[in-house]
C-alpha cells in the first residue's frame, strides 16, 4: 500500500485534472493555537491493518473536520496553510449569488444536470462550491482498503452535509461512498504553499456533466476553500451546464478511454 493516509500526529464528479503547484515553504513546528480546524485521528483498531504512516513521515496525512461541513485528509503543510485562511479562522461562509442563474434538472437515462434558467453572459460567475471530502488519490491506500476510511470520514460529518454527499451518482456498480468519490472526484484543491493536489468531490460542483468543448471552468480560491464556476462562453437559457472532466487536449480515442475508466459514462 502507500504510506500517508493515515498518521499518528497533526491534522489534515468527474475525474482527476492537474492543478497549479505553488512553491513549497515550510511548516512550524507547532500550529498556533487560535487554529480553528479540530483534528480527528481514526482509531487504529477501526481501520484496515496498515493504514498508519512510519513515524516521523514527513509526508504523512491526517484528517480533520471543520466545522462538520468538510472532510479533509491533508498533509501537516497544507493544513498548516488552511489554519491561516478565513475558512478555518471564522467560518468564513461561501460566497453566494442574490439569483443564482441554473437549476438542478433530470435528464432521463443519464442522471442529473445543471441547467441555465436565463441567459447567461460569458465571464459570469454561476456558482461557489465548497467540497466535502478532499483527499490526495496518489497518497491514498488501495481501492478494498478506502470504502471503511470513507465511511469512517462522512461519519464525522454533519448529518445534512453526509445527506447530500450521499445523493450523489456512482457510477461504479456495487460501490458505495469509493464509488461516490471516484465517480465526483476534481483535482482541483490545492494551497498555495503545498505542491500536494488534491481531489474534491463538491455538492454541486459534481452534479455537472462532461462536454469535451464545455460552456462552464472551474476557479479554485484558497481563501474562501471554495471551487468559482463561470461562463467561458454565453449561454442560452435553458442549455445545460457541462464541464470538462478529463484532458481535453487529446485525440477522441483517448478522451472516450479516459471517460470509460474513470467514470464509466454512457457515451
Amino acid at each position: 500500500m502507500k504510506k500517508g493516509f493515515f498518521s499518528s500526529s497533526g491534522n489534515s464528479s468527474g475525474s482527476s485534472k492537474t492543478t497549479p503547484k505553488a512553491a513549497a515553504a515550510t511548516a512550524p513546528a507547532q500550529s498556533p493555537s487560535a487554529v480553528a480546524i479540530s483534528t480527528h485521528r481514526v482509531p487504529r483498531a477501526r481501520l484496515p491493518s496498515g493504514l498508519n504512516t512510519q513515524p516521523g513521515d514527513p509526508a504523512g496525512l491526517h484528517w480533520s473536520f471543520p466545522h462538520g461541513s468538510c472532510a479533509l485528509c491533508l498533509t501537516t503543510l497544507s493544513a498548516h496553510l488552511l489554519s491561516q485562511t478565513p475558512f478555518a479562522k471564522c467560518n468564513a461562509p461561501i460566497p453566494s449569488l442574490s439569483s443564482p442563474p441554473y437549476a438542478l434538472t433530470d435528464f432521463p437515462g443519464r442522471g442529473k444536470g445543471l441547467v441555465a434558467t436565463r441567459d447567461i453572459p460569458a465571464g459570469t460567475a454561476v456558482f461557489y462550491d465548497r467540497p466535502i471530502l478532499v483527499y490526495d488519490p496518489s497518497r491514498a491506500p488501495s481501492r478494498p482498503q478506502l470504502e471503511p476510511i470513507f465511511l469512517e470520514a462522512v461519519s464525522r460529518l454533519n448529518p445534512d452535509v453526509q445527506a447530500t454527499f450521499l445523493s450523489l451518482f456512482s457510477a461504479f456498480a456495487g460501490d458505495t461512498l469509493l464509488g461516490i468519490v471516484e465517480t465526483n472526484q476534481y483535482q482541483a484543491v490545492h494551497l498555495e504553499g503545498d505542491e500536494t493536489a488534491y481531489a474534491g468531490v463538491f455538492p454541486t460542483f459534481s452534479r455537472l456533466n462532461h462536454s469535451c468543448s464545455p460552456n462552464v471552468i472551474p476557479e479554485w480560491d484558497t481563501a474562501s476553500f471554495c471551487l468559482g464556476v463561470k461562463t467561458v462562453k454565453a449561454v442560452r437559457k435553458g442549455e445545460e451546464l457541462l464541464a470538462t472532466w478529463i484532458v481535453p487536449f487529446q485525440k477522441r480515442q483517448q478522451r472516450l478511454e479516459e471517460l470509460l475508466v474513470k467514470v464509466r459514462c454512457f457515451l
